[in-house]
């Protein structure tokens, strides 16, 4: 479930992992198909917004389809220096945009708009049965205002359920025990599922991914560290319920591999 915190700074990605069959991993065919949709980038930043063909349906609104392309233009300019901990090493590859956009195109087959009814904050779900998998995109990833870092945790957190260690969310503790700077309510979190029983879950990914860019970005402006490491606290850190995972979590990003 997503919830957004007060002044509409914090969205909190929730995601929907329906799990059916066999969930192996991304068949070789359905990859040819992805590719046809958009190529992978390997390596170099796309020209502009030409290069990217998104494997939307014809739900998705043209401003969601502007919005997203331009997220991901964004995501495949970061630049890393050849660096990375070793669970993102794991989870994506090195630090870098096209390790991003690679894994993104790799496990999301579909993109489309599902109109939120119950009004409460939810900007992305992804639907998966089989090797197929359906990222669900409501206004909410439009019409909030959230920085661009913001919305790409929420493409990769989403993403990351489409994966062989997709793990479902977990209620969060009740009473939640951490506090929120001002005008972040973190209290809305308690007992809510919005959070991870596991490292491997999609909130503890996405922190690995945050903070290794706040560490190794190197054409990163000072607004995207300071959102990488918003996002990586009050959507990752904090999410995970079991206090080994955040021990793991503040390990990793100090070794290197």
């Amino acid at each position: 479930m997503n919830l957004i915190l007060l002044a509409a700074t914090i969205l909190l990605p929730g995601a929907l992992c329906i799990q059916a069959g066999d969930l192996g991993t991304v068949p070789d065919a359905l990859k040819q198909d992805l590719s046809k949709a958009g190529q992978t980038i390997s390596g170099q930043k796309p020209a502009d917004m030409q290069d990217f063909h998104l494997p939307f349906n014809r739900s998705v609104p043209e401003e969601m389809r502007r919005q997203m392309i331009e997220d991901m233009v964004f995501i495949s300019g970061i630049r890393g220096q050849g660096r990375a901990s070793v669970m993102h090493r794991y989870d994506f590859g090195l630090m870098a945009g096209d390790f991003y956009i690679d894994f993104f195109r790799q496990h999301v087959r579909h993109i489309a708009f599902k109109a939120n009814k119950k009004n409460n904050g939810q900007i992305a779900s992804l639907y998966r049965i089989g090797g197929w998998s359906e990222m669900r995109l409501t206004a909410y990833f439009t019409t909030h205002d959230v920085p661009q870092i913001g919305r790409m945790e929420t493409l990769m957190h989403e993403a990351w359920h489409a994966d062989d260690r997709c793990q479902d969310h977990v209620p969060c503790p009740s009473p939640f025990p951490f506090q929120g700077e001002e005008g972040v309510d973190t209290t809305k979190l308690a007992g809510e599922r919005a959070c991870d029983g596991s490292i491997n879950g999609a909130y503890g990914a996405t922190a690995i991914m945050l903070q290794n860019i706040v560490r190794f970005c190197a054409n990163c402006s000072e607004k995207v560290l300071a959102d990488a490491k918003r996002y990586g606290y009050y959507d990752g850190y904090i999410r995970l319920v079991n206090q080994r995972d955040r021990e793991l979590l503040d390990a990793d990003i100090k070794n290197e591999n």
